[in-house]
């Protein structure tokens, strides 16, 4: 790297510290406002909050992890005990409530911030890790969930560390990467996308380490991988990674890979992976410029004893591309682990266009694996750019004065022709999967022939400044593209996250819920409140809660097995609502309406129930704190 673009020790303090200073701001500042509008198409960033510290927060109320009514829904201690853990320490220190709780996620996102600039400076490349600290500092997806009581902040911290000492190397590694990818699975099980990363990494380590012929090195990697293979097989069948086993079962037992052949089902779930996400919508520019380092960090020389940083944050883009390809259900959140690799790819990327560090591979494999990235990321930026233009088609309708009709036809072409889904819904006849096998394969090949277009004008660009510019562009242009680029980036995700606290856009309605049932409900001792709402609504309440919806344990025979006093019910909804009063029309005949709320778009009811006079009451599901 130019040694220019090194900066001094001192200045690298002062900006570590701006940086980690803004990234404090961004998520302390009106930290018990709710989540931004629209962040996701699932109801789950409010009720996951209180349904993921549901037990810790029984711990710190009631004095016991677990009720003892018979199968009752516990909460996620088994299969994330570590911010349960960790909650419960908090909670017993400064109370239960939904701040609290959310405040491990703002120090885990600070956190992050802080270690992603310590591996740029720890691996030489200060620079890189300075960009790729102040782009997750400000990235309006990774802030929005260090903002909220969930367990993906929590999760990318504590990948990051183990990232954070693999590269640094030497003995310590074999102690603290695995007990952090241990730490990181027991938060979140996706995190085994890091897990494959580190693995691919250390497999190319080692072959490039080892001085045996390569016929003996590939046996012993092959032998090596097997019994990898083997070890995370049993893991997954033994610890709490069932979910994800029955997930990809589920996946490719669901009528979509039942119906159609595997190569343009798979071929069409990757093509939209972005197109599908909010990301493309919410930070492009660092998805673009991430896709533009992904071939070059993959197949940048290892400087040094140790790995490249820049190799290691590729298979980690990579592996969760590819996990979360495969999930049938993908809200926001998923894609979170995604972003810190983002940020540094594009740190990256901007950082070697600088420097002039960008050259084209040696060797047929290599140059075939840059063809193949390459294009994997044209088709990637193709469909970023496509999702990118509908979202934005009100802003386009004014600055290139379309009328709304023409607006409405053009935004139907895009999705019908490129980013629509195919999912299907119901029966197929032969003749119909043929039909929509063929559309699908349409729907692979037009962006295929998209990313193709952009590889081309890339092409006709370099030919064009090679012969304009045959020594390349000067340094100064190359540093003014870098610092609008980064400026670009940076000011972009602050901008919609300053846009988000401001005084318009900030809204309290959990809060506002919140107060309300405290003071309907009043001070009983004996309050049981059910609902999938009720554990975020109720957080800061003394009152017990437990989740209720179609399809989980306490759905059935609820009103003989909890000593039902409340329910807070989503109106309209037909796991809740409509199902209570289906399954249990006497029992919802004996509750009054007191309040409704609305929360994004949702619209709560807060509802009395009073059981039938004389009739036993059920046992209380465990003895308050302090009665054992």
């Amino acid at each position: 790297m130019a040694a220019s673009l090194q900066p001094s020790k001192a200045a690298t303090l002062v900006l570590a510290g701006a940086i980690i200073a803004a990234a404090a701001a961004l998520r302390v500042a009106y930290i018990a406002s709710d989540p931004p509008h629209g962040l996701s198409v699932s109801r789950a960033e409010y009720t996951d909050e209180g349904l993921k510290y549901y037990q810790a927060r029984n711990r710190a109320l009631f004095g016991r992890w677990m009720i003892s009514t018979p199968f009752a829904v516990q909460g996620h201690l088994k299969a994330s005990p570590v911010p349960n853990l960790v909650a419960a320490g908090v909670f017993e220190a400064f109370g239960a409530g939904r701040v609290e709780a959310r405040v491990i996620s703002v120090v885990a996102g600070i956190g992050s911030c802080l270690v992603l600039i310590l591996i740029g400076v720890k691996n030489k490349s200060t620079p890189v890790g300075l960009l790729a600290g102040a782009f997750a500092a400000t990235n309006f997806v990774a802030l929005s969930y260090d903002r909220l009581a969930l367990f993906e902040s929590l999760t990318v911290f504590l990948s990051l560390c183990a990232v954070y000492f693999y590269l640094r190397g030497g003995r310590r590694r074999f102690v603290f990467v695995p007990l952090f990818l241990v730490l990181a699975y027991f938060t979140r099980v996706t995190s085994l996308a890091v897990v494959a990363a580190v693995l691919v990494s250390a497999g190319f380590e080692t072959w490039r380490r080892v001085t045996w012929r390569q016929a003996r090195k590939a046996a012993a990697l092959a032998a090596l991988a097997s019994v990898l293979v083997c070890g995370v097989a049993l893991l997954l069948w033994l610890l709490p990674a069932g979910q994800i086993l029955g997930q990809l079962k589920a996946r490719f037992s669901s009528a979509y890979f039942q119906t159609y052949p595997l190569a343009p089902a798979a071929g069409d779930l990757f093509v939209r992976v972005f197109p599908d996400s909010i990301l493309a919508v919410w930070m492009p520019f660092t998805l673009v410029l991430a896709l533009l380092s992904l071939s070059g960090a993959l197949l940048a020389p290892n400087e040094g004893p140790r790995t490249s940083p820049d190799a290691l944050f590729s298979w980690w883009f990579l592996a969760v591309f590819a996990e979360v390809a495969f999930l049938d259900y993908r809200p926001t959140r998923y894609y979170v682990l995604l972003v810190p690799a983002a940020c540094y790819l594009a740190a990256r990327w901007l950082v070697a266009f600088a420097s002039r560090r960008e050259r084209l591979p040696a060797g047929a494999a290599s140059a075939a694996s840059w063809a193949v990235t390459r294009f994997f990321a044209a088709v990637a930026i193709a469909g970023i750019a496509l999702r990118f233009l509908v979202d934005r088609r009100h802003d386009l309708l004014v600055a290139a004065n379309l009328d709304t009709n023409a607006l409405s036809r053009l935004e139907a072409f895009i999705e019908s022709h490129f980013i629509g889904s195919n999912a299907v819904t119901g029966p197929q006849t032969p003749a119909r999967i043929l039909v929509e096998t063929r559309a699908m394969w349409e729907h692979v090949e037009r962006l295929s022939l998209l990313g193709l277009g952009i590889l081309a004008l890339a092409a006709a660009w370099m030919f064009v400044r090679n012969y304009l510019l045959p020594n390349g562009l000067p340094d100064l242009a190359r540093m003014v593209v870098v610092v609008v680029l980064a400026f670009a980036v940076i000011v972009s995700q602050a901008g919609q996250a300053l846009s988000f606290l401001g005084l318009r856009n900030r809204r309290y309605e959990v809060r506002a819920a919140e107060r309300s049932i405290m003071a309907l409900v009043g001070k009983r001792p004996d309050a049981c409140i059910g609902g999938n709402w009720a554990p975020t609504l109720c957080m800061g309440t003394p009152y017990f809660t437990f989740p209720l919806a179609r399809g989980n344990g306490n759905a059935w025979n609820t009103f003989q097995r909890f000593p039902v006093t409340h329910l807070v019910v989503e109106l309209g909804s037909a796991d809740e609502e409509f199902y209570l009063r289906r399954t249990y029309p006497a029992d919802m005949a004996r509750t009054k309406v007191l309040a409704t709320y609305h929360v994004d778009f949702y619209r709560i009811a807060l509802l009395e129930y009073s059981p039938p006079e004389g009739a036993p009451r059920p046992p209380w599901p465990f003895a308050p704190k302090g009665d054992k």
